[in-house]
């Protein structure tokens, strides 16, 4: 029996300008820290690409859509996307699942 599961799975992506790039990470690494002593954190974790080091993706995880919608109201996410804004080179992109599982 295949069925989906409560918890929230994200992937977010950005792209910082270069000259950025140092400061981007260590405000994503203090963010990351952060978000994985909120209730209902799975696992929280960011790379840096391979190919262009100016690209993040931080994935995530949460118990549930309330513990997600928690996390992005929490005043420390909304100031951090803010500081965020003049270092981005486009646009964060965000893609959020539910696990698929079977027995």
């Amino acid at each position: 029996m295949v069925t989906i599961g409560a918890e929230r799975h994200l992937v977010g992506r950005i792209k910082v300008k270069p000259k950025y790039r140092a400061e981007a990470a260590k405000l994503l690494y203090e963010a990351m820290l952060s978000s994985r002593t909120e209730p209902g954190n799975i696992y929280y974790y960011i790379t840096s690409d391979l190919e262009d080091p100016n690209i993040f993706t931080f994935h995530d995880g949460w118990e549930s859509a309330e513990d997600l919608e928690r996390h992005f109201s929490h005043e420390r996410v909304e100031r951090t996307i803010a500081t965020l804004q003049p270092m981005l080179d486009g646009e964060i992109t965000m893609h959020t699942g539910m696990p698929i599982t079977g027995t």
